[in-house]
């Protein structure tokens, strides 16, 4: 499903390149962690595999996408008073970036992240909302798998309980027996 979703977002945009990233979460507390961001999905515009250096992007614009939940749209990016000073920014040498949260009910859990190093302007207001509307059912999947490992969990515990009481009830039935 992500790397389906990652696809279409590449193929309405004509992205060159895009990545789905998620912000590792506290197990204990299930809070982001700051400086935890991971590539879920990576995608080239042709979808063919490429190299680790290929898969770079900029944790910067992620990271301040995740944090404020707001999309971030950069029709130039090194020449973008808010994003030039960024030195990943300049060492990917981006053209065109548009970063949207990836949202459930618990809060933000990521970002769809698409640039283009070739390009200027690549991306629209109306790319902005597509890929919104990506990320949002990118986030309902996300949601709907942590439901099942949950539910799955859960249903291994019940059963470990059910043979705990079958096994009580065995014993209780012998002692009745002998008694």
């Amino acid at each position: 499903v992500l790397q389906s979703a990652l696809d279409a977002a590449i193929e309405l945009t004509g992205a060159e390149r895009g990545f789905l990233i998620l912000n590792k979460r506290n197990v204990a507390t299930n809070a982001p962690q700051r400086s935890s961001l991971s590539v879920s999905v990576f995608r080239n515009m042709d979808q063919t595999a490429v190299t680790k250096s290929a898969k770079e992007f900029s944790h910067t614009i992620a990271s301040q996408v995740i944090v404020s939940g707001k999309p971030l749209l950069s029709l130039d990016a090194l020449s973008d008073s808010n994003l030039s000073q960024q030195v990943s920014v300049h060492a990917l040498n981006l053209k065109s970036v548009l970063c949207v949260p990836v949202r459930t009910e618990e809060g933000v859990l990521g970002a769809l992240y698409l640039d283009d190093r070739v390009r200027t302007a690549s991306f629209n207001e109306h790319d902005a909302d597509l890929v919104i509307a990506v990320a949002d059912q990118v986030g309902i999947a996300l949601t709907k798998a942590t439901l099942l490992d949950q539910l799955k969990h859960r249903a291994e515990e019940l059963e470990s309980e059910k043979h705990d009481i079958v096994r009580v009830l065995e014993d209780t039935e012998h002692q009745l027996e002998r008694l």
